[in-house]
């Protein structure tokens, strides 16, 4: 005797449960802008507006935040989207105060989707603040170590975000 069963899960999240969540990315983009004196508020509330937009229609993978001094990384973190995850624990956004340095860069890289073809970069470019433009920036950070992090979810979607020191 044979039989077979099969098991679907599926996951829900709503646009609003992408804006909480992005919501705590901006308010450490802030916390890091501020902090170090790398970026205005206005800058890091553009930023956010993109990395929303973006997330809101799936054409984000992650989003790696480098502050530089002089070209040499002093800290970093990475957001790696999670669609579909129950497993995250939310925390609130925070420790990333990070310290003033001579000639501070911080460096704002996307990765994208499959999803996110030319045909709809084309599209999404006027709904964007920014321009952005390709990069072959590494975003290993070889020279930092990983320092922990936290996962920032609402229902299905959320993202876990790694500290680099």
């Amino acid at each position: 005797m044979s039989g077979t069963s099969s098991i679907t899960k599926t996951f829900t999240f709503t646009q609003e449960d992408v804006a909480k969540v992005v919501r705590r990315f901006t308010s450490d983009l802030r916390m890091i802008a501020e902090s170090s004196k790398s970026m205005t508020e206005a800058e890091a509330a553009k930023y956010g507006h993109d990395v929303e937009y973006l997330a809101q229609r799936g054409y984000l993978k992650m989003v790696d935040v480098t502050l530089l001094s002089a070209d040499a990384e002093v800290k970093a973190v990475q957001y790696v989207v999670q669609v579909g995850s129950n497993d995250l624990t939310p925390s609130k956004p925070g420790g990333v105060l990070w310290p003033e340095v001579n000639q501070p860069f911080l460096r704002i890289i996307l990765s994208y989707t499959n999803d996110y073809t030319a045909a709809v970069k084309e599209k999404t470019l006027p709904n964007l603040k920014l321009g952005w433009v390709p990069t072959d920036a590494s975003t290993a950070h070889v020279s930092l170590k990983e320092s922990g992090g936290r996962d920032y979810s609402s229902n299905a979607f959320g993202v876990t975000r790694k500290d680099f020191t």
